[in-house]
């Protein structure tokens, strides 16, 4: 018996649904002729899949089917993409699933429609609107210039990250710091040992925190510190590695260490002659700090 569009479904006004409602609990009635959702921005390099609900308001069990070739190329998938005799008020679900990487998208929205064919009736149409976008940091500064500081004492330099996107952004730093060589003609005992020195060879530069994930439109102030363990100048590079991101930032640190040191005058001290059972003989010995800072010595 054949059936009338009206009757099965009635008017209803044009709407705009966020996607966090739409897709977490809210209701997608076949009454709705066309109904609209926008997603938050999506990595590059991540997938992500909603759940839409399906309500049939007739009064006759509907079958239909979504996507199809339409949506070949666009990263949007649908599971099941055909739904057979739905029952008067029963519900239904399907997933929609996007994946830019299979569609090799560049960066920017994303918006098409998703058709509902219903058999024997009328289209409906989601459309679908995404923004691909990749985290990212900015630095309030690429380069930590660290004074001459004492061996054996510290300092910190502080750096601040901000994440500007509307996307969460994990990120952890390396620290690229030269590492001597052990030669392979040296064998045995003797390489185990240097190869062991140079593994507790407390580190130079260091950040603190050394990760972290950031929300967003939040900040964090990262604080560098430089532990000289002797007397030259040091230069290294801290790389700031994002997680899902192909940019490169990177933190120049630099400083001097200093050891302390002490000049005798005179380096040699000529008493000359002593008999036996005198009183002795005195020196005078004069001890200089050339440093700019105090040196105690005993």
């Amino acid at each position: 018996m054949p059936w009338s569009s009206r009757k099965l479904w009635p008017p209803m006004p044009q709407r705009t649904v966020p996607l966090a409602s739409m897709l977490t609990g809210g209701f997608l009635k076949l009454s709705c002729p066309s109904t609209s959702w926008t997603s938050a921005m999506s990595f590059l390099v991540a997938f992500h899949t909603r759940i839409v609900t399906v309500t049939n308001t007739g009064q006759f069990p509907v079958s239909f089917r979504t996507g199809g070739r339409v949506l070949r190329g666009t990263g949007f998938s649908v599971e099941p993409n055909r739904i057979e005799d739905l029952p008067c008020c029963k519900t239904e679900t399907f997933e929609v699933r996007f994946d830019p990487g299979s569609a090799n998208l560049p960066l920017g929205e994303v918006d098409m429609l998703l058709p509902i064919k219903v058999a024997e009736g009328p289209t409906f149409h989601i459309r679908l609107r995404v923004n691909v976008t990749l985290p990212s940091l900015c630095i309030s500064k690429d380069s930590l210039e660290f004074s001459a500081v004492q061996c054996g004492q510290c300092q910190e330099e502080t750096v601040q990250f901000h994440n500007q996107l509307q996307v969460p952004c994990t990120w952890f730093l390396t620290i690229n710091e030269p590492v001597k060589k052990v030669d392979k003609q040296v064998r045995g005992n003797v390489r185990r040992k240097l190869l062991q020195e140079r593994k507790s060879k407390p580190r130079v530069f260091t950040a603190l925190p050394s990760a972290g994930v950031l929300s967003p439109g939040q900040r964090c102030n990262v604080r560098g510190r430089f532990s000289p363990t002797e007397e030259k100048s040091y230069k290294s590079i801290l790389k700031i590695n994002i997680s899902q991101s192909s940019q490169h930032l990177q933190l120049r640190v630099s400083g001097h260490g200093l050891e302390p040191h002490l000049e005798f005058c005179p380096k040699v001290l000529e008493l000359g002659p002593l008999l036996p059972d005198s009183h002795g003989v005195e020196g005078t010995v004069v001890v200089k700090n050339p440093c700019k800072f105090p040196i105690e010595f005993y």
